[in-house]
C-alpha cells in the first residue's frame, strides 16, 4: 500500500504527479494569455500575476476526470488542490522563495500546519499535509519556474522562509522531477538566490 508521508518530497512528487502537471499546464496558459492580453501596454506586476492566476484557475476548473480536487471560490482567484491528505496551495514566488503568510490567520495556520481535514464529514487529526507550489517567471523567455515546499512555521516580510522541505519542480516527459530528492534547497530572500544545503 502507498503510504503519504508529507516530510517526504519523493513520496509527495510520486502523488502529487497528476496535480502538478495540470497547474505547471494551466499556468503557462496563463502566461500565455496575460502577455497577450497585456501586449504593448504597460506592465503592472500585480495585474498579470493576477490575471495569470485567474486563467489558470479558469483551465483547471474545466471539466475533466481526476483524482483531486479544486477548492472553490477562494478570493483573487486563488488556486488551492487537495488530493487525499495533502493539500496544495499555488502561490506567486515572492524573490524566488515561497511568500510569506502575511497577516492572514488562514493562511499562517496553513503554514503551521494547522488545520484540520474534513472527509465526508468526518473530522480527521492532521498529520501535515499543507504544502506550498510556488511560481515565478523568467521575463527576459517567459520560462516558469516550480518550487514546491512544506511550510512549518511563519515567516516576516522579507525574512528566511521557515519550510521543512523545499524543491524546484521541472517536468521531463510530462513527469514532475525535483532538482534533487535528498538535498533541499536553501532559500535566502534577501538575495534572491539559492544555494545548496
Amino acid at each position: 500500500m502507498f503510504t503519504i508521508d508529507p516530510a517526504d518530497p519523493e513520496t509527495c512528487r510520486v502523488y502529487l504527479t497528476a496535480p502538478l502537471k495540470a497547474t505547471k499546464l494551466a499556468l503557462d496558459d496563463g502566461v500565455s494569455w496575460a502577455e497577450t492580453v497585456l501586449h504593448d501596454r504597460p506592465f503592472d506586476p500585480w495585474l498579470w500575476a493576477h490575471m495569470v492566476r485567474y486563467h489558470a484557475r479558469g483551465r483547471l476548473n474545466e471539466p475533466a476526470v481526476r483524482d483531486w480536487s479544486l477548492t472553490p471560490a477562494i478570493a483573487h482567484s486563488g488556486i488551492e488542490i487537495t488530493k487525499g491528505p495533502l493539500t496544495v496551495r499555488v502561490l506567486k514566488s515572492l524573490r524566488d522563495a515561497p511568500p510569506n503568510p502575511g497577516h492572514s490567520g488562514s493562511r499562517r495556520a496553513f503554514y503551521q500546519q494547522c488545520l484540520q481535514l474534513d472527509f465526508d464529514g468526518v473530522p480527521v487529526p492532521f498529520t501535515g499535509g499543507n504544502l506550498i507550489l510556488d511560481w515565478s517567471i523568467n521575463r527576459a523567455n517567459l520560462e516558469l519556474t516550480l518550487g514546491l515546499s512544506k511550510p512549518i512555521g511563519t515567516w516576516p516580510y522579507g525574512g528566511h522562509p521557515d519550510l521543512e522541505w523545499r524543491l524546484r519542480v521541472w517536468f521531463d516527459d510530462d513527469y514532475p522531477t525535483f532538482t534533487s530528492s535528498d538535498e533541499p534547497l536553501e532559500i535566502d530572500p534577501s538575495e534572491g538566490v539559492e544555494h545548496d544545503k
